[in-house]
């Protein structure tokens, strides 16, 4: 699946008929679906055994990719922080596009090395968005690509690691790149 700056992937229409094969599209699935199915149930937000019908499935989508532009700076020598968007804009903070997913805003990305501890750290903010689980991807523009998931409950933080652990594959690609995508399905 390629994927373009800020696209929305695979959105169901909001209006008109919608089908259950353009639900198992939007799920990426080769199987049939049904309104039923826990990732289907998923899409349209409805928890079992509450009824669902292909009307809940109207404008969701799978997956955002959003294009993130850094800024890079250190903060007391201690922590080589990389804020992408959100609140901290006071330093100078790069941009995103598009600011919000699914309807909530964007309010922080952020990519810190503790230089002391010699670890890594990846966090994402989604304003009033929270208690799931979501799947995310990183492509830099030097071709570095890794999936990872995010554990989302008051942030979204990707397990602190050492040099070689995935968090900090991610966070040293990322601070030698001058744009990345995030992809982030739910």
């Amino acid at each position: 699946m390629s994927a373009h700056l800020g696209e929305i992937l695979m959105a169901l229409p909001t209006s008109g008929e919608i089908s259950l094969d353009m639900v198992r599209r939007e799920l990426g699935r080769s199987n049939t679906v049904a309104l039923g199915d826990a990732d289907v149930r998923n899409l349209a937000k409805i928890a079992s055994p509450n009824p669902i019908s292909l009307g809940d499935l109207r404008g969701k989508q799978r997956a955002v990719v959003v294009r993130v532009t850094p800024k890079t700076w250190q903060e007391g020598g201690i922590m080589n922080l990389i804020i992408y968007t959100g609140y901290r804009r006071s330093n100078g903070a790069g941009s995103v596009n598009p600011t919000s997913i699914h309807g909530h805003a964007i309010s922080e990305i952020t990519v810190a090395t503790f230089m002391q501890k010699q670890e890594y750290a990846f966090r994402l903010f989604i304003a009033q968005f929270s208690g799931t689980t979501i799947s995310c991807r990183i492509r830099t523009d030097k071709g570095y690509q890794q999936d990872f998931p995010l554990s989302y409950t008051s942030g979204a933080y990707l397990t602190k690691g050492g040099a070689g652990s995935t968090v900090g594959k991610i966070v040293e690609a990322v601070a030698n790149s001058s744009w990345f995508d995030l992809t982030i399905f739910s």
